[in-house]
């Protein structure tokens, strides 16, 4: 998703700018909303030019306990 051309500009610019480590935290379910595959495929590129990002999936349903941890922050 995210242009050859970008990635290393993006890539100089995470590993300037980010101090500490992120984590990109979606959640989805089972029948994804119609950008659900895209956010993840693009978070995941994105993780993926530095290793200060992470990203972690949970599924509404089969993680209810997280989130409603993250519901109430």
């Amino acid at each position: 998703m995210i242009p050859e051309e970008r990635r290393k500009y993006l890539a100089e610019e995470l590993a300037r700018k980010l101090l500490n480590p992120v984590r990109l935290v979606v959640f989805t379910q089972e029948y994804e909303c119609p950008y659900c595959a895209q956010t993840r495929s693009l978070l995941g590129e994105l993780a993926g030019l530095s290793d200060k990002l992470s990203v972690e999936v949970y599924d509404f349903v089969a993680d209810a306990d997280e989130a409603r941890a993250y519901s109430r922050t």
